[in-house]
């Protein structure tokens, strides 16, 4: 069942023309390139210029295998650079002075801002200035309710 059936080849088609063969493998200058690798270019039965069935054949195989060679390549250069990527080190910041804290060796490079020089002088006070607006809030309720209560007393007296 599994006997692979070789067809004859009559005599006319044992060549490929070699306009055909950029159909399979795609190289511009079949001829030139023919010549130089010592293939036999001969003419079929129309006059064009053609070769053997079996070298188009192996050089189908072998622009197979070029092919799968290169996929091959491409995928272990994709890996080592994926990998490489990987095994770079991160970048660790300003380094260490004998001696000294981390905010101490920061503080001791020439670029150094505090935090009061880059943002000027920051209120720390905040609560102080939320309680003074709720006493002002209130004050302005009691000075409602006299109001309110003075406005009664004339109501009721007149």
């Amino acid at each position: 069942m599994n006997e692979q059936a070789t067809a004859t080849v009559c005599d006319r088609c044992a060549t490929v023309p070699v306009s055909h063969l950029s159909l399979d493998v795609p190289v511009g200058g079949w001829e030139m390139f023919l010549s130089e690798q010592g293939i036999d270019v001969m003419s079929d039965d129309l006059g064009r210029p053609s070769i053997a069935r079996s070298v188009v054949g192996a050089m189908v195989r072998e622009h197979a295998s070029q092919q799968k060679l290169q996929t091959e390549r491409a995928a272990l250069r994709a890996a080592e650079q994926a990998e490489a990527e990987r095994l770079v080190p991160v970048p660790a910041g300003m380094p260490a002075r004998d001696g000294l804290s981390a905010i101490e060796t920061l503080m001791t490079s020439d670029d150094y801002q505090s935090p009061r020089d880059e943002f000027g002088n920051p209120r720390v006070d905040w609560l102080a200035d939320e309680l003074e607006k709720g006493a002002a809030a209130r004050a302005e309720e009691q000075a409602l309710a006299k109001e309110r209560a003075a406005a009664r007393m004339l109501d009721d007296l007149g």
